[in-house]
């Protein structure tokens, strides 16, 4: 796979109304930046679980190298954004913005970040105006 491919995998479970469909506008722009102490065939699996209360969670999941980037569009309305980046102590940055439209703009409801080692895993759980649980996990992809 060159530094310029990327791998999106999608899971989506139950029906929801208003909700039902998961689409993949662009997925992992695997872009590796001169000059980063990136580890270029390196990939790494970010999760992502949204959830609102009576209904079943969608549950996309993208492959992303450092340096990359992915965007996700649930239901034609809702968008997560998604940077992996090396930050300068060779750890890993993962920034996240999930968003709505609201006319003709968007409205940013949610940035999970989270900062870890290369070789680990993480996780952070938060709630936006939309959804009761917005889980986001990276691990080194296998």
């Amino acid at each position: 796979m060159t530094a310029a491919e990327g791998v999106l995998v999608s899971r989506h479970t139950g029906d929801r109304p208003m909700r039902n469909t998961l689409f993949v506008l662009l997925a992992a722009l695997a872009l590796t930046p001169s000059g980063a102490r990136a580890e270029p065939d390196r990939a790494y699996t970010i999760d992502f679980v949204l959830t609102e209360e009576g209904c079943e969670p969608f549950s996309p999941s993208v492959r992303m190298r450092v340096g990359g980037m992915a965007q996700l569009t649930v239901n034609g309305g809702f968008r997560i954004d998604a940077t992996l980046t090396s930050t300068d102590d060779g750890r890993l940055l993962l920034e996240t913005e999930l968003s709505r439209e609201d006319g003709q703009q968007r409205v940013v409801e949610s940035r999970p970040s989270i900062i870890l080692s290369r070789d680990s895993e993480a996780s952070i759980q938060t709630t936006s105006e939309t959804w009761d649980k917005v889980q986001v996990s990276i691990r080194p992809a296998t």
